[in-house]
């Protein structure tokens, strides 16, 4: 049986290239990861994928993951991810900062 060995997959340099799009809904407080999309190389005909998010705050840290897809090139998530988290704690906070400059 041959277990993840983080050290030997970075030096195989599988990770894909990954798109996605943040949003923010400020009446829930929760920041949203969406239009998730990963790509690899060709070799091995793709790879397993899933998509972790963790975002630190005041108390800790909130994470979300999403399902596992399996030996694909071009992964498309129909799902998000949607991390609670209070304004305040955004990188742009400042209440003079414009969230559209980031």
């Amino acid at each position: 049986m041959e277990t993840w060995n983080p050290a030997k997959a970075a030096s195989w340099n599988q990770a894909p290239k990954l798109h996605y799009c943040l949003q923010y809904d400020q009446q829930k407080a929760e920041l949203f990861v969406t239009h998730l999309e990963a790509v690899t190389s060709d070799h091995d005909g793709g790879c397993d994928c899933y998509v972790q998010g963790s975002v630190a705050n005041r108390t800790g840290s909130v994470e979300a993951q999403t399902a596992l897809k399996k030996r694909e090139l071009h992964t498309i998530w129909e799902e998000g991810l949607v991390l609670p988290l209070a304004e305040e704690e955004l990188p742009y906070s400042d209440p003079d900062s414009d969230p559209e400059d980031l």
